[in-house]
Order: C-alpha cells, then structure tokens, then sequence
C-alpha cells in the first residue's frame, strides 16, 4: 500500500485483515485519540511560529530553523502539558494489547532486499526478523502502518481554526 524509507532501508506495507485492523484500532484508541489531540493544538502554535519568522525575515522558513521568543515558550509549554496523557495512556495499555498491535502491524511491513521483500516480523520467533530493527525503529513502522491503514477509522480536524490543514488529519472533516 505504501512504500517509505527508515534509517537508510525501504520499507512497503501491504493491507491489514479486517478482523486485524479492527483489533488494532480498538486497543490503539486511547492512545491514537491523545495523539490527534496533540497535533491539532500544536499545529496552529508552529504555524504561528512559521508565519511570524518569515513575516520577519520577508522569505520562507529554512528547514531545521530555530525557533525563539514567546511562542517558543508557548509550544514547548503545551507539548509537556498535551504529551503526559498519551504516556500515561500507554502506560494502561496490557502487555497483550502492545504485543498484539506490535504483531499485527510489524506483520504487514516488508523490507527490500537485494532479492526482492522480506517479512519484517517473524511469527514463529515473535520478534523482528532483522536485528537492526529496535524499539525506534519499530515503533515508527507501527506508526507509519496504523497512520496510513487506519487513518478513516479515527477522524482528526482536517483544519485548525485558521482553516489551515492539519498534517495527517482524515480528508473532508473539519475542526470542530
């Protein structure tokens, strides 16, 4: 379904199961709601930053730029506030409900290879079939397969309350 690359390999993804992916959107819920909240509010605070840096400066924003001042302040004073609730939901979830959205998704991601693509989750070991994938790096392979697979299935703002798209929101919903 989709094809991306993590610390120098290329990964691709194929569809999940129904009764799969409906397993994993129930025990990610919680969590996935936390982290949708997280971005919606942050989003208008980075884009004010971006706006007010190239109002400055009179051009665009360069990629890895700084930021400063109030605003600075503002963003990081909401990311400790908004990032405690989705550890802590985390931290409810059982360990059959982590292992279980580890294994389905990591079972639907591939690896290229100089021969073609490999499984990334080895079933019968339960575990990564490469030893250079660890927790970062699986963790962004869930990511990116519970982002991309069940993004219908939990709808985000698609807009701020500027009307600014929201990265990663569900197309045609709107900020409530």
């Amino acid at each position: 379904m989709a094809e991306f690359e993590i610390g120098g390999m290329n990964y691709r993804t194929s569809k999940m199961g129904l009764l799969d992916a409906m397993q994993v959107a129930r025990k990610i819920a919680p969590v996935y709601g936390r982290i949708m909240l997280v971005r919606s509010e942050l989003a208008p605070l980075l884009e004010g930053i971006m706006a007010d840096r190239a109002a400055l400066e009179g051009t665009e924003p360069e990629a890895g730029t700084k930021m400063t001042g109030d605003l600075f302040q503002k963003v990081l004073g909401s990311a400790d506030r908004l990032i405690m609730p989705i550890l802590d939901e985390l931290a409810r979830a059982s360990r059959e409900d982590v292992d279980s959205v580890m294994a389905l998704s990591l079972g639907v991601c591939m690896r290229q290879q100089q021969t073609g693509w490999a499984p990334v989750w080895n079933v019968q070991a339960r575990g990564p079939q490469f030893q250079d994938i660890d927790l970062p790096i699986a963790i962004r392979l869930v990511w990116a397969v519970v982002s991309e697979q069940l993004a219908g299935f939990f709808p985000a703002p698609a807009s701020n309350s500027n009307g600014a798209a929201v990265p990663g929101a569900a197309p045609g919903v709107s900020a409530p």
